[in-house]
């Protein structure tokens, strides 16, 4: 299958880069030749290396922390400074250009810029390198800078008390905020994935790890006991589609007993919620490293074992079979090589086991309304997941549409027990207009942007 550059690629209408483009390739660079954990260091750390003479800090990071917090949530660009928390919070391990294309802001991949120096130098993230024996230039230092959530309980003492309710849901999709990484070569492939999918496919939105509850993912679904499979368990990553179908993501780069324990509680998960209720589909993509990929041709085939197995295991109803919910793809069948993709990765090409038995392998396109047809059942909106994914700002910038975001305010105002924004009376006595009544050549007034969240 011939591949396609992406710079040759149309990119989303609004994205302020960097784009898939002008990112260091996280799959084919050599960033993880050694090892799938970077090397992390937070302020405290730093500062305790320094203090010992093992290492000098960059004067940028150098910070009073005090100064640095106050900066973080004060200012013109506070909603910027909050996108980055955000974007680590869920994403988990984010290269700097990445969280630059999910804020929209390309001056953070800058070597000293403020925003991330405050952000670190507050202890509210952490700064990584992927391990290599090489001394890596400064471009190769600045480029291949990875960020996270400092595991340190900063923020829920000393920033969330300081958010308004709508805030602190666009910050942290309202849940607590919280230090949770897998192997950081998995976490920075998934986010590249979906940053990806993002720019170049025809999708409503992308959600992060921690806005991928499998429990949330089917909370349509109305079984007798809910989904019981789902428990506390996460997707990777979740793609949304126009129509509003999910496609949960797994990347894997081995199939342990765990993996298979994974694909097996996924095929229960759908055995229990209804395609036309949850619309929710799985697709495992196989991501091996570059040097072992063929030398581990075994690893897709054990994948597809796998997904088979469970599927005998959970097949689901004639009407609504599993099999045509759990696909499996290589890494390399969307991206065959560096900043390079395929037409399969447009439509989500992959292979479902829905043949016969000798050979149950079918190719199809996840994307398409012909080969995974979505019809919801009346009574749910199925739009309604990327509507609300309008508010997070994890969710990709250029993939969030004011006009369609949902307003907080009223349910802030509601838990107090008043419908409307109390306005002080005037001097003289007499009541002012209630918010949202026009008064004289004055349109109606709205809340103000801390309370709406923008």
């Amino acid at each position: 299958m011939s591949a396609i550059d992406l710079a040759d690629l149309e990119s989303h209408p609004g994205m302020a880069g960097p784009g898939a483009a002008d990112r260091v390739d996280p799959y084919w660079s050599g960033t993880w030749q050694s090892g799938s954990t970077a090397t992390w260091v937070s302020r405290t750390s730093a500062r305790r290396m320094a203090e010992a003479g093992l290492a000098s800090i960059p004067v940028h990071l150098r910070g009073d922390p005090a100064r640095a917090l106050h900066r973080v949530l004060t200012g013109s660009m506070r909603a910027k400074r909050l996108s980055i928390l955000a974007a680590v919070d869920a994403w988990r391990t984010c290269s700097v250009d990445q969280v630059a294309a999910i804020v929209g802001h390309p001056a953070l991949t800058a070597s000293a810029n403020t925003l991330l120096a405050d952000a670190f130098n507050a202890d509210l993230i952490e700064i990584g390198q992927p391990g290599s024996s090489l001394t890596l230039s400064a471009e190769g230092r600045r480029r291949g800078r990875l960020l996270r959530a400092a595991a340190n309980d900063v923020f829920d003492r000393r920033v969330a008390p300081d958010l308004t309710y709508a805030h602190w849901v666009r910050t942290t999709g309202g849940r607590p905020w919280r230090f949770n990484t897998q192997f950081d070569r998995h976490d920075m492939l998934t986010t590249e994935l979906c940053l990806r999918v993002a720019e170049f496919c025809d999708v409503a939105t992308v959600l992060g790890e921690k806005d991928s509850p499998v429990a949330g993912l089917t909370a349509w679904s109305r079984m007798p006991h809910g989904v019981e499979a789902a428990g506390d368990k996460m997707a990777d990553a979740t793609i949304v589609r126009n129509d509003g179908a999910r496609l949960a993501v797994e990347l894997t780069a081995s199939a342990s007993q765990q993996f298979n324990d994974k694909v097996r509680r996924w095929a229960q998960v759908l055995s229990q919620a209804p395609w036309d209720t949850c619309g929710l589909a799985v697709v495992f993509v196989v991501a091996p490293r570059p040097d072992r990929r063929h030398r581990d041709v075994s690893l897709v085939r054990s994948v597809r074992q796998a997904v088979v197995t469970a599927v005998k295991a959970f097949p689901g109803s004639v009407r609504d079979r599993v099999a045509q919910r759990m696909a499996v793809v290589e890494w390399t069948d969307w991206f065959p090589g560096a900043h390079a993709v395929t037409g399969q990765f447009l439509s989500l090409g992959a292979a479902r086991p829905t043949g016969e038995h000798g050979d149950p392998w079918q190719p199809c396109n996840l994307l398409a309304g012909d080969d995974l047809p979505f019809t919801p059942r009346a009574e749910h909106d199925a739009t309604a997941l990327a509507r609300n994914a309008n508010l997070l700002w994890s969710t990709p910038h250029w993939l969030r549409r004011d006009d369609a975001t949902p307003h907080l305010w009223p349910l802030a105002l509601a838990s107090s027990g008043s419908m409307t924004i109390p306005v002080p009376a005037r001097r003289d006595g007499q009541a002012r207009p209630q918010l949202g009544t026009p008064s004289g050549a004055v349109s109606s007034t709205l809340p103000p942007p801390a309370v709406d969240g923008r």
